[in-house]
């Protein structure tokens, strides 16, 4: 029990951190496991969440960023199945080529087009109706920040599919000559 809770604390002096963190190789299921753990009062008894992911690679990222980035996602889809007869979010994680993609669908409202294409428009989002759009720009702007992109595959109605990719540790990266 004092092994959780110190992790517990790190996690979130992790996610307050004002400094960012060089990025590095990190697991993404432990940090999954953060933002569940993290958010654990809020999501209990009020959705149903999977988490399914795979022995995968570590990625290379910075781990403050992809904290906040992950525990925004998942208030999001909070809000946005928050309104269904049973509000449901899977979280899967898997590896492919030189990349660990991260898919958050939940069974919520979806975004409409507008919103999709205006996720780097904080002050936007924020004027919409709900906090789903918001908590949406904030998770993409910290997922960027941590060194991964982020896309919104959903249509109105029909509930929400994010894809987050990140780069694995191990793989090589292209780099252009100057």
């Amino acid at each position: 029990a004092v092994h959780r809770l110190r992790i517990l604390v790190e996690d979130v002096a992790r996610f307050t951190a004002t400094e960012p963190d060089p990025p590095g190789p990190v697991r993404i299921g432990r940090e999954i496991a953060s933002a569940r753990a993290l958010l654990e009062p809020a999501l209990s008894g009020r959705l149903v969440t999977t988490f399914a992911i795979e022995d995968t690679p570590a990625i290379r990222a910075a781990r403050g960023p992809l904290l906040r980035g992950l525990c925004y996602l998942l208030l999001a889809a909070l809000e946005s199945a928050g309104g269904t007869p049973e509000p449901r979010v899977t979280v899967e994680a898997r590896a492919q080529g030189g990349w660990v993609h991260v898919e958050v669908r939940d069974n919520g409202t979806g975004y409409a087009v507008d919103i999709q294409s205006r996720l780097a428009d904080t002050p936007w989002l924020a004027a919409r109706t709900g906090l789903a759009p918001l908590y949406l720009g904030l998770a993409a702007r910290e997922i960027r920040q941590a060194g991964g992109a982020m896309e919104v595959a959903t249509a109105a109605g029909t509930g929400a599919r994010v894809r987050l990719s990140f780069p694995a540790a191990d793989a090589i990266i292209a780099v252009r000559p100057l």
